[in-house]
């Protein structure tokens, strides 16, 4: 799941719905990009939202031009371009493998200024986002995106589904977290526990019982 546009291609053979995307593999890549401007880039192989700010907000080819040849060249990897999706984001906390995965809840994320929600906001979100248990309008949709996401790339055990609406409010797949931090008090999978009533302790336990059945432990 590291690379983020061969999950894409697995997501979407499973029939969730993702954003229209493109890879830039190098120079000559930029010019055959045909996608509907605002778009967004990204490296393709980063996570914990290295690599993303401001300027990954794309309104013209010559925006898009100067991103991916700073990626390709800072990041030393491709670049995924996709269309923007302009809708409310939620991430979604899924425990379990198989059969047995669930999502336990979800939380929307709001960033200061509508800006991305990059790795400065991740280590500052209280000072620049805010963070909003998941409305039940969206709750039972993004829960299903989330667990079909899981499923089809087989993770194991916890994680997090990052889901966003695109201008129709159909819900799209963005990015998943197979190894979702989990810091107590800063990391997005303890925080949307909290949030659904789940304390730490309580989620670390749901976790470790899905591994140890999977693996077929006995304690």
């Amino acid at each position: 799941s590291l690379n983020k546009y061969l999950t894409r291609l697995v997501v979407a053979g499973s029939g969730v719905p993702v954003s229209p995307g493109f890879l830039i593999s190098n120079k000559d890549d930029i010019r055959k990009c045909r996608l509907e401007y605002p778009l967004f880039i990204k490296p393709v192989s980063e996570g914990t939202g290295k690599g993303i700010t401001e300027k990954n907000m794309l309104a013209s080819p010559a925006e898009l031009k100067e991103m991916a040849e700073y990626i390709l060249g800072r990041y030393n990897q491709p670049a995924l371009v996709e269309e923007y999706l302009p809708g409310r984001e939620f991430t979604v906390g899924v425990i379990g493998t198989g059969d047995e995965a669930s999502a336990i809840g979800g939380m929307e994320i709001e960033c200061k200024n509508n800006y991305p929600y990059s790795v400065e906001f991740k280590e500052n979100y209280q000072e620049y986002c805010k963070y909003i248990p998941m409305a039940q309008e969206f709750s039972d949709e993004c829960k299903t995106v989330a667990v079909k996401v899981w499923n089809a790339l087989g993770a194991t055990d916890a994680g997090r589904v990052d889901v966003k609406a695109d201008r129709n409010g159909r819900i799209c797949f963005m990015e998943v977290n197979p190894l979702a931090g989990l810091h107590p008090i800063h990391s997005d999978l303890p925080i949307l526990s909290r949030m659904i009533g789940i304390d730490y302790q309580t989620l670390i336990e749901m976790i470790m019982r899905s591994a140890i059945k999977r693996h077929n432990l006995a304690i």
